[in-house]
């Protein structure tokens, strides 16, 4: 359709927080923003929001509230905070602003004003996702859940709805094959390392998911990721996050 639109890129965010931590926060969002501070001020709150608000404004384009908009938030803020969070957001966006105030979790007002008309996803990546073993013990587990009927019970309690999202995300898209922008050769070249001996010079990184976990075709054999450092893993899944 010609007037379809996306409500565009987070450009700017006003935060004014009592819990889980006293935040205030009136700044522009760029294309890359690099937050630096010491533990515990609030680094990865912000980042958390950011996604929170982009998830709020996909809600609204989708036209959730025809079924429970602020139902379906205050779902998503209850699953995604150990701590209630309670204060003012606004995000402005190209194309529309969101505006949202809770209480102890409670979500008091929440509006989105916008003419978008397609939904825009968001995806958060915290640090329990940084690596292929953790998304495999992840698997297991809502396999097992799946299994006796206590997904909800489980693996909400044990995961937030980001990281969820964010794994069943990367699932999907390896199921049919995520491509990397970079050769194999290359991304060995670049990071130094000896785990990944190169078959094919010119072979591309194509990342793919079956039952015994993620895989990349080196030469003839299948390249389990889950077997890789730790930090290899997580320059992969960096990438493939966002490929």
């Amino acid at each position: 359709m010609k007037n379809e639109k996306t409500i565009g890129k987070l450009i700017h965010l006003d935060i004014n927080l009592t819990t889980p931590t006293p935040l205030k926060m009136d700044g522009d969002v760029n294309s890359l923003v690099v937050l630096v501070g010491p533990n515990g001020i609030g680094k990865s709150l912000v980042m958390i929001i950011n996604w929170l608000v982009c998830q709020i404004a996909a809600l609204h384009v989708s036209k959730m509230e025809t079924v429970s908009f602020l139902g379906t938030v205050t779902e998503i803020i209850t699953r995604s905070f150990d701590n209630p969070l309670s204060g003012s957001i606004t995000a402005h966006f190209e194309r529309g602003l969101v505006s949202l105030y809770v209480q102890e979790n409670n979500v008091t007002n929440c509006s989105v004003n916008t003419d978008a008309t397609i939904p825009t996803s968001s995806l958060y990546m915290s640090k329990e996702t940084r690596s292929f073993s953790n998304v495999m013990s992840y698997v297991r587990l809502r396999d097992l859940a799946s299994k006796t009927n206590s997904f909800e019970t489980v693996v909400y309690s044990t995961y937030k709805f980001y990281d969820i999202q964010f794994m069943e995300t990367l699932i999907t898209k390896a199921t049919k094959g995520i491509v990397l922008p970079v050769l194999l050769k290359d991304f060995v070249a670049i990071f130094g390392t000896n785990e990944i001996v190169v078959h094919h010079p010119e072979q591309k990184i194509e990342i793919f998911f079956e039952e015994e976990g993620f895989y990349i075709h080196n030469g003839n054999t299948k390249l389990f990721l889950h077997k890789l450092s730790a930090g290899l893993q997580a320059m992969l899944i960096i990438i493939a996050g966002q490929s």
